[in-house]
């Protein structure tokens, strides 16, 4: 934390510009900042885009271990205070840009992270996939998922 702020970093796996998950990660943050603004805690806010990421995501993957812009979002992910992520569906699941990020995160370094977990999707029948794919990720990641997800379709 810096100066008594609570650091949030949002992960938005979104592929499209615009993109309606970016759009639901910026309702998400503003969300969670008044809600901690309302209990005067002073709020530090980053936004990750993968899709602006892919090519080192990709680089990174290939080798093993992250570089460049990539390499500087895990540190933003793995010292944040608390997550906020959100993924389109895509075959049932989240965005592979999503996964490959994940990935490479340092399991240690997620332990007793708090994740406000979301998804997009074009009808409500792919919202399962916040229980059936974003929370065991999640879990497995040995983070605190807030039981309530958000999905929009």
């Amino acid at each position: 934390m810096n100066d008594g702020a609570v650091r949030v970093v949002a992960v938005n796996g979104g592929l499209s510009e615009p993109s309606s998950t970016r759009m639901l990660i910026d309702r998400m943050v503003a969300a969670v900042t008044d809600a901690l603004g309302d209990r005067e805690v002073a709020v530090e806010v980053e936004v990750i885009d993968l899709r602006d990421l892919a090519v080192d995501l990709g680089r990174s993957m290939a080798v093993g271990f992250a570089s460049g812009e990539a390499r500087a979002a895990l540190d933003a992910v793995e010292s944040a205070d608390a997550l906020v992520v959100a993924s389109p569906v895509f075959n049932a699941s989240y965005s592979g840009l999503f996964k490959m990020f994940f990935d490479l995160v340092d399991v240690d370094a997620m332990a007793g992270r708090p994740v406000l977990i979301a998804a997009t999707g074009g009808s409500p029948r792919h919202s399962m996939v916040l229980d059936h794919a974003l929370r065991p990720l999640f879990s497995y990641l040995r983070t605190l998922v807030v039981p309530t997800g958000v999905y929009a379709a």
